[in-house]
């Protein structure tokens, strides 16, 4: 949950980007559910706590300028997309593949002790 400062600067930067109504399927359907940094199957459903949950992500971040438009999103895993921003930023398809992976391991083995 974003602390309201976060929150307004937020809205402001989306005040001054172009901006197009899309939502998530529409965006995973054109991208073929295929992560745009992995490349790997991403699945129309799971538990949003999930490393592969799908998310759309800005492929040049609001932040950085870029525009919140289809033209400007791909759709891709949960953690991809937090781990793009990390070392992640310049990982291969095939690394961030590797990475994804690990996340995942990490996940089921919590998951599993939580029962």
């Amino acid at each position: 949950m974003l602390r309201r400062g976060q929150e307004r600067r937020r809205r402001a930067r989306l005040a001054a980007v172009e901006r197009e109504a899309y939502t998530r399927e529409e965006i995973g359907e054109r991208d073929g559910w295929e992560c745009g940094h992995c490349l790997t199957p991403v699945p129309r459903e799971a538990d949003p706590r999930d490393p592969r949950a799908p998310q759309v992500d800005h492929i040049t971040a609001i932040a950085e300028g870029g525009a919140d438009t289809r033209d400007n999103v791909t759709i891709s895993h949960r953690y991809c997309n937090a781990d793009r921003w990390g070392l992640g930023r310049r990982c291969s398809p095939t690394q961030a593949a590797e990475r994804l992976a690990w996340a995942v391991v990490a996940y089921e083995a919590r998951r599993d002790e939580a029962r």
